[in-house]
């Protein structure tokens, strides 16, 4: 091989490797912002569905857990209405899904109290009555001594513990 040949060919090998690389670079962003652009989509697909199933009567989460029936959408914002009947206005962005909350029913936890009392009847029966017994004083207390409120039993330091 001539010198001339030599230098040639190490001079394209840099220039084929930076090419490759450079067309490896260009495929990794295309399909970055391809993948990109199809979840941005499908997200607004979600949204818009979300959106629709949002009328008046249905039960809604916000994303900080909230609970409520839509009473009224209105552009950006929601009026959402809570058991007691008070109204909210809510962005839109705030609902985190459509969904039906499980709300425990007050006879669930009325026949709960029954049972338990039902249970244990000797718990009714027997009136309860707390187990008081007259305090004995203890390091630092002033119970059951002459000396005047403030003073310390424990040698004169001023306080009590």
């Amino acid at each position: 091989m001539l010198p001339f040949q030599t230098a040639a060919t190490n001079a394209q090998n840099p220039i084929i490797t930076w090419v490759i690389l450079g067309l490896a670079f260009v495929l990794i962003i295309v399909f970055m912002r391809r993948s990109g652009q199809k979840r941005v989509s499908q997200m607004e697909e979600q949204r818009k569905s979300m959106e629709q199933m949002m009328t008046p009567g249905t039960w809604v989460r916000t994303t900080s857990g909230f609970f409520g029936k839509v009473v009224e959408v209105s552009g950006e914002v929601i009026t959402l209405a809570n058991l007691t009947g008070e109204e909210t206005l809510w962005d839109l962005k705030a609902i985190a899904k459509v969904e039906d909350p499980n709300f425990g029913t007050v006879a669930d936890s009325d026949s709960d109290s029954a049972v338990e009392a039902e249970a244990d009847p000797v718990a009714e029966s027997t009136p309860e009555t707390p187990d008081t017994e007259p305090e004995e004083p203890g390091f630092g207390s002033n119970m059951g001594e002459d000396s005047p409120s403030g003073d310390d039993t424990e040698k004169g330091e001023g306080h009590t513990y």
